[in-house]
């Protein structure tokens, strides 16, 4: 027989057992080295991951200004593939893919839209291009209104193809070759199946 102190003792540890979330209780296994673990905020927000996913199938709208002035915007591209570069004058596989964008751009004259875009100030990018053969326009300087998917860059080059309705149909980073644009071109420009098959 438990002595009174005992029992209250007893008591309470069963009390706080029973207030306890069974996860909380529960053991984890050590993660394996190629393992990630979610964002708590993305677990505890699910409706701010589909508004992201609304906002990378929907149209995007975003509107530059170039180097010689000329105004480029969403709705006037539409019906292009466009694709849009982000780049920097000092990075190496940026300057060695702006051959092959030219190259693209040139191959498909009324189907392709190349735009550049530089954070780097107007001075920096013009005269880069300078005596370099870059047959597209390029912005430069600080974008402040982007949509969403351009605010998602974290390395350069990163290239944004838009199909002719407006969406980004994929995003290619690093360097890559006129065959892989063109594969990338061929992939935007194909349209959707038919539902039902």
């Amino acid at each position: 027989m438990l002595p009174l102190g005992g029992v209250a003792v007893l008591g309470i540890l069963l009390v706080v057992m029973m207030s306890v979330p069974p996860e909380a209780s529960t053991v984890r296994a050590p993660m394996q080295k190629d393992q990630t673990v979610a964002s708590p905020q993305v677990a505890a927000a699910p409706g701010r991951a589909s508004r992201a996913q609304d906002q990378r199938t929907q149209p995007i709208e975003y509107r530059f200004t170039s180097t010689d002035g000329r105004e480029w915007s969403s709705a006037e591209l539409r019906g292009k593939v466009v694709f849009v570069d982000f780049w920097a004058t000092w990075c190496g596989p940026c300057v060695a893919t702006i051959p092959e964008l030219a190259r693209l751009a040139r191959a498909f004259p009324d189907d392709v839209v190349v735009i550049g875009v530089s954070k780097e100030p107007a001075a920096t990018v013009t005269s880069f291009m300078q005596g370099r053969d870059i047959p597209y326009p390029c912005v430069s300087g600080p974008l402040p209104q982007m949509p969403y998917q351009f605010r998602t860059v974290r390395s350069i080059p990163t290239i944004f193809v838009i199909d002719r309705e407006g969406r980004v149909a994929t995003t290619l980073v690093g360097r890559h070759t006129f065959s892989q644009l063109s594969a990338a071109f061929r992939a935007a420009d194909t349209p959707p199946a038919a539902a039902g098959g």
